[in-house]
């Protein structure tokens, strides 16, 4: 079949010249100029206050929130993380990663032997979302396996009964509520592959969680309502 040209279907030789133009300067511009990389160094609220370092890969390297002092090593898809409070021993807990960088397993040994532990592995499916954890303890030998399950990209139950409800037009990133558990409870490392922020969590009582953003779309702060008590985060980020 042959393709007539007629006035009404083509561009001046002068416009696509000028269309041309526009595309190779603005690919060289976002190639000149990428994007800032934006990371959270600081979180705070209600007397907790998390100061956050990271390395030149861009991995945490150091927290601090009051006395307690968390340092990071890496090696390969291993993470080891030391605790101390007040300079003296707290902690240490140990991380393997997935090649997507989520945790597969992690154990924590509270003293500096490593015989009083707690060890959990984490299960995902193809997605990368988390389905299962079984967790070892040294002063017990019966292994505990708990479950989670999933709807529309999200992760909806978790042990103990809680529940979750999300934002459909809000991406999960950093700033939202499974960052900040994900900070508090696992330093950091990644477990909930979830593609919402949580707009709401429950167990006895409902949580809601709202969020503040800046003109890029960064979450600046995040509100928790629990009845007639309400806590607010703040982030402060540097940009690269």
């Amino acid at each position: 079949m042959k393709t007539i040209l007629t006035k009404s279907n083509t561009l001046p030789v002068g416009i696509l010249l000028l269309c041309l133009i526009l595309t190779t300067a603005c690919s060289k511009k976002n190639k000149d100029n990428p994007e800032p990389i934006c990371r959270i160094v600081m979180a705070g609220g209600e007397g907790l206050l998390f100061h956050i370092s990271y390395n030149q890969e861009g991995k945490i390297s150091k927290v601090t929130v009051g006395s307690t002092t968390r340092t990071y090593e890496y090696s390969g898809n291993t993470a080891v993380v030391h605790t101390t409070v007040g300079g003296a021993f707290f902690s240490q807990t140990t991380y393997t990663l997935n090649n997507n960088g989520f945790v597969t397993n992690k154990r924590i040994e509270f003293n500096e032997a490593g015989t009083d532990w707690i060890n959990t592995v984490f299960l995902y499916n193809e997605n990368t979302q988390l389905i299962k954890i079984t967790v070892t303890e040294s002063s017990d030998d019966l292994p505990a396996t708990y479950t989670y399950t999933w709807e529309n990209g999200n992760m909806i139950t978790a042990p103990g009964g809680r529940t979750y409800e999300y934002y459909t037009d809000k991406p999960q990133q950093p700033g939202d509520y499974n960052y900040f558990d994900e900070l508090f409870e696992h330093d950091g490392m990644k477990i909930n592959n979830s593609k919402n922020a949580v707009k709401s969590t429950k167990i006895d009582a409902t949580v809601s969680i709202t969020y503040t953003e800046d003109q890029d779309g960064k979450i600046t702060s995040l509100t928790t309502q629990r009845g007639t008590s309400i806590e607010t985060m703040n982030y402060e980020y540097q940009c690269d």
